[in-house]
């Protein structure tokens, strides 16, 4: 299993370097999935450093990959 750190980082590629958040049908338990990352655990932390919620981060992404 992948320590807190590893999931975040993981987490952090899949959004910047992979943009899995283009997949509209995937859910940020579904990207957490994917990064090996623990739903609860990663959103505090995003909380704690980004100020925002798990789905509103991917919510975030989505919207600024819009703007033209």
């Amino acid at each position: 299993m992948k320590t807190k750190d590893d999931a975040y980082a993981a987490f952090e590629r899949l959004m910047n370097e992979k943009e899995i958040f283009r997949d509209e049908t995937l859910s940020f338990e579904d990207i957490c999935a994917e990064a090996g990352a623990d739903p609860e655990e990663l959103e505090k932390r995003l909380i704690a450093e980004l100020g925002y919620r798990g789905e509103e981060l991917v919510s975030a992404y989505r919207r600024i990959e819009k703007v033209p």
